[in-house]
């Protein structure tokens, strides 16, 4: 008789654990947040996941400080990574925490902010008879919106430490006053007028 209660028992335990463990629909479906940062030059935020399973849509919002905004969805690639983002900006994100919410699934993430980087130009070494046209040392990266005219100290293979003008273009340096535009970027600020 104890054999007897001692199998039932046991066998209504392990039918207890194979129910509590089998696969559901919702088991199969999973959301991992891999990132949050802020669009170069935008004050609305890009939320990137990995999805496990199948998803007929996707949806979701983010809630900062009590107010939610909506997030545009879309599978990239072989539909294992899911870009979200937000369908308006909200200025002020940067570094402040958030909770997303996609298909359910709820997430704290803090929004980075991007480092942008732009190249950097000075005169050619050695400088030696006229100035030539600029000479582009490297890169430097900022995590901020640049201005025309902010300022930066920045260090270079050449010239060493020098503080470097943000131009949205820049031209060339040289007696003549021709202009040749060179983009984007830092500029030693003693061949600017």
């Amino acid at each position: 008789m104890k054999r007897k209660v001692f199998t039932i028992l046991t066998l209504t335990v392990l039918a207890v654990l194979v129910l509590a463990v089998s696969p559901t629909s919702a088991a199969t479906r999973r959301i991992s947040l891999w990132s949050a940062q802020l669009e170069y030059g935008k004050t609305a935020a890009v939320f990137t996941f990995r999805v496990w399973g199948d998803f007929d849509k996707f949806s979701g919002y983010i809630l900062n400080s009590g107010n939610q905004t909506a997030l545009n969805c879309n599978l990239q690639g072989n539909g294992e990574v899911l870009i979200c983002r937000m369908a308006k900006g909200v200025p002020g994100l940067a570094g402040k925490m958030v909770q997303v919410v996609v298909n359910g699934f709820s997430f704290d993430a803090v929004i980075e902010n991007v480092p942008v980087c732009h190249p950097v130009y000075d005169w050619p070494l050695p400088p030696e008879g006229p100035l030539g046209p600029w000479e582009n040392y490297g890169e430097h990266c900022v995590d901020r919106e640049l201005e025309p005219g902010d300022l930066e100290v920045i260090t270079t293979d050449g010239w060493g430490t020098w503080e470097y003008v943000f131009l949205p273009e820049g031209g060339f340096c040289g007696p003549d006053g021709s202009w040749n535009d060179y983009g984007k970027g830092f500029y030693f600020p003693g061949c600017i007028d």
